[in-house]
């Protein structure tokens, strides 16, 4: 990546075939190396567009979207606005506001913290889809009518969330109403679990799937997993495994060959029963690590 200084691409007054912008982008693509004749193609290539489209943008024929001069720019390591004309600049610059807070959201299906900027006090006869309360020192936001009995509710100014990709774990327990309550508590905790109730059915699904992690019980109707985790290991050296099992208190020879198989293959290992929140905690733990 290019370290000098950007300097923006003089403004040129529009003409019939080539306004100002297809100009600036022109300019652009040859400061950065980009042939003339290759033009139309890296373009196409950036904005995932065809080549034809392409052209008629360069051309003029077709005006730029803030979207696609944001694509460019960035593209070739400029910043995202570079290529905006600064007339646009000026009316989409950020106006000074209050500042947001933090705040806890307690809506379903949607992440649980987030930025707020609180608005004025509700009256009692006025209505919003989402409402925000003091809790004490901290915020939280609340489907109308759901917020405590007598809270005092606000109005919101501005919600900011941010939605992270939720870990995808392999689940393989065979007790079936046991896999379902921990699918659900994992659901909110930003974990999809896909749940196997043997060895057999996951290993069909694995070729099709790209987990994050396993969560394995050690002992099943069928025996241990022990094979699956060295198949595991063989396909993924470095994917978190985490083995569940209930047996180790109770069997001191077992608890000794499981601990010795975790380090010949590198899994982490807990006792049952263990709670929801304290198992995600350290799915996560876990994939922070191999993915740093």
């Amino acid at each position: 990546m290019d370290d000098t200084p950007q300097t923006r691409p003089p403004l040129e007054a529009d003409s019939p075939a080539e306004p100002a912008v297809s100009v600036n982008v022109r300019r652009f693509l040859v400061s950065h190396g980009v042939k003339e004749h290759n033009h139309a193609s890296e373009i196409a290539r950036i904005i995932n567009v065809d080549r034809s489209q392409s052209y008629r943008r360069l051309k003029g024929d077709v005006s730029w979207s803030h979207t696609d001069l944001r694509a460019v720019a960035h593209h070739f390591g400029a910043p995202d606005d570079f290529l905006l004309p600064r007339d646009d600049l000026a009316r989409y610059a950020p106006h000074p506001g209050p500042e947001p807070v933090a705040a806890v959201i307690r809506v379903a299906h949607l992440p649980p913290t987030g930025l707020l900027v609180p608005g004025a006090e509700l009256a009692a006869g006025e209505s919003s889809d989402l409402v925000a309360i003091r809790n004490g020192s901290a915020w939280e936001v609340h489907v109308n009518g759901d917020e405590p009995f007598g809270a005092k509710r606000h109005a919101i100014e501005a919600l900011t969330i941010r939605s992270h990709p939720h870990l995808q774990v392999a689940l393989l327990e065979d007790d079936t109403r046991a896999a379902d309550a921990l699918v659900e508590a994992f659901r909110p905790l930003g974990i999809v679990a896909s749940s196997y109730p043997d060895t057999a059915s996951l290993r069909m699904a694995a070729p099709h799937r790209r987990f994050d992690a396993y969560v394995l019980d050690w002992l099943l109707a069928e025996g241990t997993a022990a094979d699956l985790v060295e198949e595991i290991r063989h396909h993924r050296p470095h994917v978190p495994i985490l083995v569940v099992t209930g047996a180790l208190m109770a069997d001191s020879e077992m608890e000794r060959s499981l601990l010795e198989l975790s380090a010949q293959w590198n899994f982490s290992t807990l006792d049952k029963p263990v709670r929801p929140m304290n198992l995600a905690n350290a799915l996560k733990q876990l994939v922070s690590a191999a993915r740093g």
